[in-house]
């Protein structure tokens, strides 16, 4: 994967930085899992829930294997792009003959092979490679991680996007909790009996890229975001050109800078 910048030949390409999918590491194979979506980000009623999209070009939904409770040895068929992540996805084929889609790590290639480690085993530290599925208990401490479980059994819902990666700090066996310093530079205790993958997400390079024009942007189902300022105030709070007298707050006049917004009656998952 490298990226390419365009001659300046037009406006357009004058800051267009994009990486080339078409190199020998991405195949384009027969979809094992799809589910059509609709994308304009409004509900059966057709009112709006998303603000900011729609007139995107249609995408298949690829269903990603964010669990991986299979244990059984696999390897890496082909590696695939999917237009709803930023990182890579690679089609695995277990023993048993299934097959199903994962998030790529940084570091597999095709062919690769990818081998559980038991639950119970004596060289865990020796035997740990890139897209192993582990304990949190079981990591060494210092250990590159991501997909990592907010509940047991329900599948990775953190560090999911592309060159992103969180790194274990210490466990604690008496109080069954792990430190994780998350890519924000937080440092959160978890459940150590959750699971989470060795190493960082493939397709680190995707920050570099610059859309060049506002058009590729619309092709991906983005529409444009207005500032509060440049409304009439029947639009919004910031309406009517009037700087300053409040906070800055939402379109609903909810303050946005500095207010928690999670419901205090939410199970908390992170201490």
């Amino acid at each position: 994967m490298k990226l390419i910048k365009r001659k300046p030949t037009t406006p357009s390409q004058r800051f267009y930085v994009y990486i080339k999918k078409s190199s020998k590491k991405l195949i384009k194979t027969k979809l094992i899992k799809n589910i059509n979506t609709n994308t304009n980000g409004r509900n059966y009623k057709g009112k709006i829930c998303v603000r900011h999209k729609g007139g995107g070009k249609k995408k298949i939904f690829r269903i990603i294997d964010f669990k991986r409770n299979l244990a059984l040895p696999c390897y890496i068929k082909s590696i695939e792009y999917d237009p709803y992540r930023s990182g890579l996805i690679g089609l695995v084929h277990y023993s048993s003959n299934l097959l199903c889609y994962i998030l790529l790590p940084e570091g597999l290639k095709k062919n690769d092979l990818i081998i559980p480690i038991p639950a119970i085993s004596n060289n865990i530290n020796e035997n740990i490679k890139i897209g192993n599925l582990l304990n949190l208990k079981n990591t060494p401490i210092g250990t590159i991680i991501h997909n990592i479980e907010l509940q047991k059994n329900n599948g990775g819902k953190l560090i999911r996007a592309s060159g992103t990666f969180a790194q274990t700090l210490s466990n604690d066996l008496t109080l069954k909790l792990t430190i994780i310093k998350l890519r924000s530079g937080e440092k959160k205790f978890f459940l150590d009996n959750l699971t989470a993958i060795i190493g960082s997400v493939s397709n680190s390079q995707n920050r570099l890229t610059s859309f060049g024009k506002a058009g590729r942007s619309r092709n991906l189902n983005k529409r444009p975001t207005v500032r509060g300022i440049a409304m009439n105030p029947v639009d919004h709070p910031h309406g009517g050109r009037t700087n300053g007298g409040r906070p800055s707050v939402t379109p609903w006049g909810k303050i946005t800078k500095g207010k928690p917004t999670r419901s205090k009656k939410k199970k908390k998952l992170i201490y």
